[in-house]
C-alpha cells in the first residue's frame, strides 16, 4: 500500500500556488478544446499531487460562476524536456467536491 504522498500516493490538498497556476495557463487551450468552451475565468482554487515518473497535478478550477472543473495534469521531469499535459477532465463540479483520484 502506498504512503500517502510517497510514490504513487495522492498527495494532501493544497490551497492554489503561484507554480499551479502557472502549469494550469500553459495547458487552458487544451482543455478549452477538449472541452470546446472559452473561460474568461481559469482560477486555481485547490490541488492535490501524485509522485509517479514526474508528477500528476489533480487540480480544481474556477471557470466562472458556479462552475467548477478538475484537470489532471502530467509535468514530467526536467531532463525529458516536455511541457504540461492534460490527461483528463471532470466537467460539471461543484466548489464544494473533493479532489480524488482520476
Amino acid at each position: 500500500m502506498a504512503v500517502c504522498g510517497g510514490l504513487g500516493g495522492l498527495g494532501e490538498l493544497h490551497s492554489a500556488t503561484a507554480e499551479v497556476q502557472k502549469i494550469c495557463n500553459e495547458v487552458k487551450k487544451d482543455v478549452e478544446g477538449k472541452l470546446k468552451a472559452h473561460f474568461a475565468v481559469f482560477k486555481v482554487i485547490s490541488f492535490r499531487k501524485q509522485t509517479v515518473r514526474g508528477y500528476n497535478y489533480f487540480v480544481k478550477i474556477h471557470v466562472g460562476g458556479s462552475k467548477y472543473i478538475h484537470v489532471r495534469i502530467f509535468v514530467a521531469l526536467p531532463d525529458e524536456n516536455k511541457g504540461p499535459e492534460v490527461q483528463s477532465i471532470q466537467n460539471d463540479k461543484g466548489k464544494d467536491d473533493e479532489i480524488e483520484r482520476f
